[in-house]
């Protein structure tokens, strides 16, 4: 059995979506926001892969700096790209950010990654693509919340007039 409820009163109907929506939608823009600094900032185990030099002139550098101290080996990691994950609020919700230089390099676009990260660390696009897909289902408990919290679960029926 199907049971449909059309309510004549569109002053409350209007009021009903503005309570279910305009608060709910900032506050899912925040929880994904806030899920993908989760997923931007937690590195992956470290790789181990051989990175063999390039030139003459990067195995000459390599060895002068571990020399003199510049650099040390095995690479210890500092987070700087973690914390330079950050989220801002806008008119529209919420927008993540990185601004360290090299962030392209490590978590960009696949074409943008340099080969030694790629296919190690997700890129940003595939980390968005995947919290993307949690969206639907986290507009269903927000308003499921919101009748929750109005009607008891349900939204009442009211006769038509």
């Amino acid at each position: 059995m199907i049971t449909i409820s059309l309510s004549t009163n569109i002053k409350s109907a209007i009021l009903l979506l503005d309570r279910i929506e305009i608060p709910n939608v900032f506050r899912i823009n925040e929880e994904v926001a806030d899920e993908l600094l989760r997923r931007l900032t937690t590195y992956p185990g470290q790789s181990r892969k051989p990175q063999p030099f390039v030139s003459d002139k990067q195995r000459r550098w390599f060895f002068a700096a571990l020399q003199s101290g510049a650099i040390t080996v095995p690479y210890r990691r500092t987070n700087t790209l973690a914390r330079g994950w950050s989220k801002v609020r806008t008119t529209a919700g919420y927008t993540v950010i990185n601004k360290v230089p090299y962030a392209s390099l490590v978590q960009g676009e696949t074409r943008d990654q340099a080969r030694y990260h790629q296919k190690w660390w997700e890129s940003s696009t595939e980390v968005t693509r995947d919290v993307d897909k949690t969206i639907p289902a986290q507009l269903d408990r927000s308003v499921q919340k919101t009748l929750d919290a109005m009607f008891g679960g349900t939204i009442p029926e009211t006769p038509i007039v």
